[in-house]
């Protein structure tokens, strides 16, 4: 090959070397950044990863303590029940006369450590009820005011001519209170001329409740979904309009939506 034209070959190859060593050259660089950026996709998905675990850790951490509180709050109504279970055990012996006036004569009497609204009542009422379980065999006999009740008093204040706060009262047995409150729809008398004279419309006797049971008591008498509602020994009971089966109430921090729907 003439000479001149070896160096234009030569010139040539060494052209096309460059170009081939540039692009090698750019392939490393494109390798290199390949490597930064795959070490840059591992470090985040390592830092997702991390994040991942943390957040299912919080997640498991929220259920433990929601896990945590649900049961606390089981504990605390379960307490809450025990409570007023007690409580109204403690009232077994008592119940209220709703409705009954105050009087002149009752308030004249208002020292007398609750003797003359006992001894009224018992004649006025507490006797014939009495008369009507002992006919019926429930009790043996008839007891006196002072063996039938160990106390008795307003559970407010007392003022002629105000609306009369309920008259507790404290039998000696609960035995004698289950007495009156079996037998006085057949011996209850109805307000005579003097009570209704003093504001008296009706006179009742009812179980004395806990604020509890008194409380879902009112709440299951205002709605209108509940044909009726009562007490026994404490417990509440209740019949919806659209069903005659009669419904217990075995926890009283339930809401009234609960019990008609469920």
């Amino acid at each position: 090959m003439p000479p001149k034209a070896a160096a234009v070959a030569a010139i040539g190859s060494d052209a096309k070397l460059d170009v081939i060593m540039t692009k090698l050259e750019k392939l490393d660089t494109l390798e290199t950044s390949l490597g930064t950026t795959t070490q840059l996709l591992q470090d985040h998905l390592a830092r997702v990863t991390a994040i991942e675990g943390q957040v299912a850790t919080v997640i498991a951490n929220q259920t433990e303590t929601s896990n945590h509180l649900a049961r606390h709050d089981r504990d605390i109504t379960g307490l809450k029940l025990i409570s007023n279970s007690n409580e109204q055990l403690l009232k077994s012996s008592t119940m209220r006369v709703l409705g009954y006036p105050v009087m002149e004569s009752e308030v004249a009497a208002i020292n007398d450590g609750g003797f003359y609204l006992r001894d009224h009542l018992y004649t006025r009422f507490f006797k014939s009820v009495f008369e009507a379980a002992v006919t019926a065999k429930f009790i043996m006999t008839i007891p006196g005011p002072q063996e039938a009740i160990t106390r008795i008093y307003r559970s407010g204040r007392t003022a002629v001519g105000s609306t009369p706060p309920p008259i507790i009262v404290c039998f000696a047995t609960p035995l004698l209170r289950q007495a009156i409150l079996r037998y006085k729809i057949k011996a209850q008398p109805v307000p005579n001329t003097t009570e209704r004279a003093a504001g008296a419309k009706k006179i009742v006797f009812v179980e004395d409740l806990t604020k509890a049971n008194h409380s879902m008591l009112k709440s299951l008498q205002s709605d209108p979904r509940v044909a009726k509602v009562w007490s026994l020994d404490g417990q509440i009971r209740f019949v919806k309009v659209d069903d005659d089966r009669v419904i217990r109430v075995f926890n009283v921090f339930d809401s009234v939506e609960s019990l008609i729907s469920g």
